[in-house]
């Protein structure tokens, strides 16, 4: 049993996160373009800098919860460690 998330998972997770990025980075690239060209935007442009916060502080939540010990989430094995006990 693995105590922290396999490196697979955790390259997987980068991995896509960094593909999603990549979309969005080409998506909204044509967006300033037409921007320049006095084209209405579309709202796909106005989404970029938000969701790819909300990508970067998901992945990094995801990273800090699978180290309780060491992250800046603190979490406390108490429970579990008081579960262990009762079922000893």
């Amino acid at each position: 049993m693995h105590e922290t998330l396999p490196l697979p998972v955790i390259a997987i997770l980068v991995f896509a996160t960094l593909l999603v990025s990549a979309k969005i980075g080409h998506r909204s690239r044509g967006w300033f373009h037409r921007k320049k060209e006095r084209v209405p935007p579309d709202t796909g442009g106005q989404a970029t800098a938000p969701l790819l916060l909300l990508l970067s502080v998901s992945l990094t939540i995801i990273l800090d919860l699978d180290r309780p010990r060491d992250g800046a989430v603190q979490v406390s094995q108490q429970a579990l460690e008081d579960l262990k006990r009762s079922m000893e």
